[in-house]
């Protein structure tokens, strides 16, 4: 279960409209919620999350999820009436992925990172100097993202996973 947020936007201009919004600097008009993650030493995890309002009880995940698992950008939820995330009501296609950078014993794999994403159409927020969220909006990007992962994951370079524990690319 998780926390949501949200304005009112509709259809296929939910995800630029949010970014819009977003990049302008303007928070008041959509506060932050958050997604229950667990429960670790007696107390409840939880994840902020942007969102957009899209009905009474339907939202649209409007950031990267850093925490929560089997949600993704652009996914429509369904919450309850304290906006405890429910259900997915519609998956959006996008594939998440986190990378830690924290163990790296090379110190410019975060600008060779960032380098190989700038080729592909995949959306990147950071959470810290050393955890890079990655959005792939479809299987074939997903797939690049993966192998080039792997890749520097086999060579200790950073640790990464899957946003997904259904399915992965």
């Amino acid at each position: 279960m998780w926390r949501s947020c949200f304005g009112m936007l509709r259809g296929s201009e939910t995800l630029s409209s949010f970014k819009a919004w977003k990049m302008s600097g303007t928070k008041s008009a959509c506060p932050t919620y958050e997604a229950y993650l667990e429960e670790k030493n007696s107390k409840n995890e939880w994840e902020q999350l942007w969102a957009i309002r899209l009905g009474d009880k339907r939202f649209c995940i409007g950031c990267i999820p850093f925490f929560a698992f089997d949600l993704a950008l652009g996914d429509e939820v369904e919450t309850d009436e304290n906006y405890v995330i429910q259900r997915v009501i519609k998956e959006s296609g996008h594939y998440t992925f986190r990378v830690w950078f924290g163990n790296s014993t090379d110190q410019e794999i975060k600008n060779e990172v960032l380098k190989f994403m700038d080729n592909l159409p995949v959306e990147l927020e950071w959470s810290s100097a050393n955890l890079l969220a990655i959005s792939a909006p479809d299987p074939s990007q997903a797939k690049q993202v993966a192998d080039y992962l792997y890749t520097q994951q086999s060579m200790e370079y950073l640790i990464y996973e899957t946003g997904r524990t259904t399915r992965n690319p």
